[in-house]
Parts: C-alpha cells; sequence; structure tokens
C-alpha cells in the first residue's frame, strides 16, 4: 500500500564550514540543514523539481540525511542570493508536488479500524491458544 511522504522545510545554511572537494574542483561546498532526514521519495521529487525548474546557475546538488550539499562555483557568487532563492522554490515545489500524491491517496483509515476490531476480537482467546 502506498505511503505518506513527508514534506521538508529549510532550517538554514551551515555558516561555519566550507567544503573543498576534488570531485567539484574549483567549487566550494556548502550545507544547507533540512528539518528532517529527506524520504527518499522526497528526494526523488526534489531531484525532479531541481532539472524541471529552471535557472542559469544549476550546480550538483546531492542530499543525504538531512542536509543539501552544494557545489558552487566563486564566480557565480554575485548570482548567489538568486541562487538560494531558487533552492527555496525547487523546495516549495517538491513540497506541493509531494502534497498532491499524498492527496490521491485513498484514506483506508476504515479498513484499518475494521481490520483492527476484527484483531481484538481474535486475540481475545489467543494466549489459550498458546498454552
Amino acid at each position: 500500500m502506498p505511503r505518506l511522504i513527508a514534506t521538508n522545510q529549510i532550517v538554514g545554511i551551515d555558516l561555519d564550514q566550507i567544503i573543498v572537494d576534488d570531485n567539484h574542483p574549483g567549487a566550494y561546498g556548502f550545507t544547507i540543514q533540512l528539518a528532517q532526514t529527506a524520504d527518499p521519495e522526497w528526494i526523488a521529487e526534489f531531484e525532479d523539481s531541481y532539472r524541471r525548474l529552471p535557472h542559469p546557475v544549476a550546480p550538483p546538488v546531492l542530499i543525504e540525511a538531512d542536509r543539501l550539499t552544494i557545489h558552487y562555483l566563486p564566480a557565480y557568487a554575485p548570482e548567489l542570493a538568486g541562487y538560494l532563492d531558487h533552492v527555496e522554490d525547487v523546495v516549495r515545489e517538491t513540497n506541493r508536488q509531494v502534497d498532491a500524491r499524498n492527496a490521491a491517496l485513498p484514506d483506508d483509515s476504515a479498513a484499518r479500524s475494521h481490520f483492527l476490531d476484527t484483531l481484538r476480537s481474535a486475540a481475545t482467546d489467543f494466549p489459550k491458544r498458546a498454552a
């Protein structure tokens, strides 16, 4: 059965650490803190939104646990504030997509409630069966 995907929010930027990574020569990495560990399906939606929403600067973004790591070329520093706005837009669009997907899921609360009642009924004799 499909499950609800948690949305996520940006908490802030880690201003205490700049990452130098040989895999991204000339770029400086920084991390954006998320409110919680990103669900794998939220990550997939984020990656899709990041590809679909246009922006002149599109550095690589790695999502691990509750962090976005971005390797940004200093030559584009004048566009950094606009790029950060873009990342916020991507997170909002990701959450919009996740909310739409979650809203389309069937409400199975009645079926779960019925099953729980059946389980309670069946469990009344369960200790006797185990003896």
